[in-house]
């Protein structure tokens, strides 16, 4: 039998591989043409292959039909054990022989109740005088196929190929039945549904086992011999309507004739069931071993559960080490998995002498399937000694009914451990700190003791590269931190002034103190990022100055701040000679000094034009200097990078020293002409005498700051001490006795000085040779004499010349760069004869 069955599911596979996924109440079964059958004898359709070897025949009319179908024969069914369904895409083969070359085709049906169901057509086929397989499939309509059984019909249609002329004794036959060849087989591929599963009977509800039983009816409508027949071969899910299920167990499976019984056990243990009588969902799967199907049928059951709690005790863990003197805390869940509420008492019990056992609740009310968390701290005396041990229970029972309980134990042991120093330093924020213009930046660590020992830090830092940062702590030590405290310090970054780098790293490190080591450390990433730029507008740039000369250069500065204006001024040095730095001053667009008392402020983004001047000393070596300028701010940090440029300090030519001694000349006439009208000289007398009335001195007139004075073009003249430099065009040439042309002058800011008034002692000057000075040109307006006004002369010695008589002009303003000056006191008194002038 089971091998017969095993053939007919191989036999069948090609049909079954071209049907497509079915529903899962129905399964593609095999139908099996059998016994010799005419159209008043039908035959039999079985499940079971057929085991005979020799085909089994049904003749076809010996008449061409035409058009027109044929009724062959019929093949019943056995009857089902109960009504089943059909539909989807069923298909059928059967071999058909003839004696003559004939065009034949045959139409398959499934007729219920004499009624045809449904029918499909195989494709025309040419026999030449043998056997050939038609085969062909359709779809079949929902059709309920009745426990009677239906049958198989086939019709035939056929005709003599062309030429052929009517036979005498033709033969044409039906050959199916036979095991000896696939092809020899016949019969038809129907998806039914044939096996099911029904309750049997009411559900079983056992309270004490907290499980609900239940019995399955499972059946197959061809014979329950194609049913499992073990346990194994069954699974079941169920639960409350509506919610989600969980799986039962087959306990028992017992065959009640035609059908089988299976009993299934359904825990309800860690659930909450509705209390009452309420319709539970179960689902019952299977396989049967005729179509290989895997059977799923739902049905519903009833069952009654009385309104009472359940309760039960949870913990995750039971089992913990205790410190002496120190307390441990479990969390405990106490369940409610009954059909009723209910209040629960907690209490605990067993606890040894010296220890205690603190529950957090010990009285609350706990719905049907709620579910909540106690804890209980269990503190060990400070005598405890090592391995100690306690063993708490802690027991929940319902207030309703004092039988209705659950425990748990909770098993704490004293441990004493060995010391532990160990602590983590942490970096609260970003390691990556910015750093603008050399300020400080501050910055949050935080120190964790992770020890079981109070412990002390203290904190240090090491800058890469070496010197590059310095750090303070606030506060500088954490004193006895408990074990898993934290303490947050503050730390201030501070860049060192001689650091010229642009980035570098900074190693925070925390040290355990009192004789216990250890350490900990945290690095930040630093980026120095300066507002000030300097642009000087030359990449090689080189500036030349004769001695006691001067140079100058404008270049622009920029605030690469978007958000801040900053406020600056220029530090220098000089690689060559620490002295030289001296020579450089700045002056801004409006002519006024830059330096670290007259700052330039630059708005946000901005930019600034500033002059470079360079005074090259007379006394200074000729020679190439290397200078270095960089911008400092109010805080005097450097926020700016380095600049390099050269200074060459040349000798003074030849035509210059001329200059310079017309320049000398012509600034002492200068001196004389604009101070005419408060001199007398005597040409009697080589000394003076005072007014009566007069005081031995003259009146000291008051310093005045930032007057114009005159700027006169002038031959040079030998000088004690070249005065500093001041702004210069092309030297001029000598100077000759010409009369005075009106032409507007420049003023220049000079330096306040003390004029008293003096006689003039003649005095003959020896020549010398002057340093090289160079002066604005300017034209003189003649004007009615004047009081001098305050001027800042550098004392010479002049070379004789004659006295040229000269009208006194007014002078006008000349506008130059600020100069320093040395202060001299010139005496005045009025001469007797304008011919004869002496100075002193």
């Amino acid at each position: 039998m089971h091998l017969s069955r095993s053939l007919l599911l191989l036999g069948s596979l090609a049909l079954l591989l071209l049907l497509p996924a079915l529903p899962a109440e129905e399964a593609p079964v095999p139908f099996y043409m059998d016994e010799d059958a005419s159209t008043e004898a039908p035959g039999a359709l079985e499940v079971d292959r057929p085991p005979n070897a020799s085909p089994h025949t049904t003749q076809v009319d010996s008449s061409p039909t035409g058009n027109n179908y044929v009724h062959v024969a019929d093949w019943e069914s056995s009857s089902l054990g109960f009504s089943i369904n059909a539909s989807g895409e069923w298909s059928g083969k059967v071999t058909v022989y003839s004696s003559h070359d004939i065009n034949i085709k045959l139409q398959f049906s499934i007729v219920v109740a004499d009624e045809v169901k449904g029918s499909f057509e195989t494709t025309t086929e040419t026999i030449n005088g043998g056997e050939m397989l038609l085969e062909g499939s359709g779809t079949l309509a929902h059709t309920a196929l009745p426990t009677a059984g239906f049958t198989l019909r086939i019709e035939a249609q056929w005709n003599l190929n062309v030429g052929q002329q009517p036979p005498g004794n033709a033969t044409i036959e039906l050959r199916y039945g036979s095991s000896a060849s696939p092809d020899l087989e016949g019969g038809i591929v129907l998806p039914v549904g044939h096996a099911r599963a029904i309750a049997d009977g009411a559900a079983n509800h056992d309270e004490t086992g907290r499980k609900v039983i239940v019995y399955a009816r499972i059946e197959d409508a061809f014979s329950n011999d194609y049913l499992p027949g073990g346990k194994a071969g069954y699974t079941m899910r169920m639960g409350p309507q509506g919610e989600s299920p969980w799986e039962g167990s087959c306990e028992l499976v017992t065959s009640k004739g035609t059908w089988m019984q299976a009993r299934f056990d359904w825990s309800y243990e860690g659930h909450s069931l509705p209390a009452g009588n309420n319709a539970y969902s179960v689902e019952v799967t299977f396989t049967d071993t005729l179509s290989n199907h895997e059977w799923s049928a739902d049905f519903t059951v009833w069952v009654d559960i009385p309104a009472k709690p359940e309760l039960e005790v949870d913990a995750g863990t039971t089992s913990r080490n205790v410190n002496p003197g120190k307390s441990v805390t479990y969390t405990l869940t106490v369940y409610n998995s009954g059909s009723g509420d209910d209040t629960v008492l907690l209490s605990s019990a067993g606890t040894i002498d010296g220890w205690t056992a603190e529950l957090g609740d010990d009285d609350f009310f706990l719905a049907a399937g709620d579910s909540k968390s106690v804890q209980l701290t269990i503190t060990a005396p400070s005598s405890a000694g090592d391995g100690e041990k306690d063993n708490t229970v802690v027991t929940a029972r319902a207030e309703s009914d004092a039988g209705i309980h659950d425990s748990q134990v909770f098993s704490t042991t004293a441990s004493i451990p060995p010391d532990d120093w160990s602590f983590r330093l942490d970096l609260l924020g970003s390691p990556d700190i910015t750093v603008r213009d050399r300020g400080e930046v501050q910055f949050q660590i935080a120190v964790t003791n992770k020890g079981n020992q109070d412990a002390s830090y203290t904190f240090s830092t090491i800058s890469n590269p070496s010197g590059a940062f310095t750090a303070s702590f606030s506060p500088s030590m954490v004193s006895g931190l408990a074990p898993n405290e934290a303490q947050q310090v503050q730390v201030t970054l501070s860049v060192s002034p001689s650091y010229g780098g642009v980035d570098g790293t900074a190693t925070i490190s925390a040290s355990l103190t009192g004789g216990v080591s250890g350490s900990e450390s945290a690095t930040v990433d630093i980026e120095l990022v300066q507002s000030g730029f300097i642009d000087l507008r030359h990449p090689n740039l080189q500036l030349s100055a004769e001695q006691g000369g001067w140079d100058s250069h404008e270049f622009e500065v920029r605030n690469t701040n978007s958000e801040e204006a900053i406020l600056i001024y220029f530090a220098s040095e000089s690689l060559t000679d620490p002295t030289a730095s001296s020579w450089l001053s700045f002056i801004d667009r409006d002519g006024q000094p830059v330096s670290a008392q007259s700052l330039i402020l630059i708005p946000p983004g901005g930019t600034e034009t500033v002059t470079l001047r360079v005074s090259v000393p007379g006394s200074a070596a000729t020679g190439h200097y290397t200078m270095e300028v960089w911008l400092s701010n109010d805080q005097h940090a450097r926020i700016s990078e380095k600049r390099a440029f050269s200074v060459e300090a040349v000798t003074p030519t030849e035509a210059t020293s001329s200059s310079l001694m017309l320049y000398g000349v012509a600034a002492v006439l200068f001196a004389g002409i604009a101070g005419g009208g408060y001199w007398y000289v005597s040409r009697d007398d080589e000394d003076y005498d005072d007014e009566e009335g007069d005081s031995d001195e003259p009146p000291a007139v008051a310093p005045m700051e930032g007057l114009p004075v005159a700027s006169v073009e002038a031959a040079p003249v030998a000088a004690v001490e070249a005065a500093p430099p001041v702004a210069t065009t092309t030297p001029v040439a000598d100077v000759t006795p010409v009369a005075p042309q009106p032409a507007p002058v420049q003023a220049v800011v000079a330096q306040p000085a003390v004029v008293e008034a003096v006689a003039v002692q003649p005095v003959v000057a020896a020549p010398v040779v002057a340093q090289p000075v160079v002066a604005q040109p300017v034209e003189a307006t003649p004007v009615e004499a004047v009081a001098v006004q305050p001027v800042a002369v550098q004392p010479v010695e002049a070379t004789p010349v004659e006295a040229v008589a000269v009208e006194a002009v007014a002078v006008q303003p000349v506008e130059a760069g600020a100069v320093e000056a040395t202060p001299v006191v010139v005496k005045a008194q009025v001469v007797e004869d304008e011919d004869e002038m002496e100075f002193s």
